[in-house]
């Protein structure tokens, strides 16, 4: 969507595919996103104007949620194989995957510090949807708040602060108490 023109979609990509979780680059000349043209859901980049579609991975199972590094050079995504989804993180021109979490219960909506430093992301290892956090290298992983309360969506700021939904009631699709899901910000700490 132009923001300075005439209200109206500037379409970039269009075709019969499922294209979904698109997020430009940091320098905002590509886009990366996930796609089912193949098929299953595979993470592709393309230029910012649509051109020059690449596919990233290639798995039998799912890829989605990418979120690039500060410096543009690679992406960190969920990568479902069976039920549990985990994070991974490649190249952002296809190459060197690597998985960065093992753990049982699922881990997905990744998001990168501004540093480049720090992985944001949900896991539920413990029993419930909670924040965690882990290097880029996927060491040091470790839940960053302490609550039964299920958070989701966690998103870094350029100071360094993560804000992330913290839902009360226990319900995903909205509240039992009727009242929003709150948002929290904290600053996370190394330990």
């Amino acid at each position: 969507m132009r923001v300075s023109g005439p209200a109206g979609l500037l379409p970039v990509l269009v075709d019969s595919a499922t294209n979904i979780q698109a997020v430009l680059s940091p320098d905002r000349t590509r886009v990366a996103f996930s796609s089912s043209r193949n098929g299953s859901f595979d993470i592709y980049v393309m230029d910012a104007d649509g051109k020059n579609l690449r596919r990233l991975t290639s798995s039998p199972g799912n890829e989605g949620e990418p979120a690039w590094t500060p410096d543009g050079t690679r992406i960190v995504y969920a990568s479902t194989t069976g039920t549990t989804a985990q994070i991974a993180i490649m190249s952002a021109d296809g190459g060197e995957n690597r998985q960065l979490t093992i753990a049982s219960g699922g881990n997905h909506s990744p998001s990168v510090s501004s540093d480049g430093r720090t992985i944001a992301f949900v896991s539920a290892r413990d029993g419930n949807h909670a924040i965690y956090t882990m290097n880029l290298d996927g060491s040091n992983q470790r839940r960053l708040v302490k609550s039964s309360a299920r958070q989701t969506n966690p998103r870094f700021f350029r100071n360094g602060d993560l804000a992330y939904v913290m839902e009360r009631g226990g319900g995903s699709k909205g509240n039992r108490d009727g009242r929003p899901p709150d948002i929290c910000p904290c600053t996370p700490r190394a330990k």
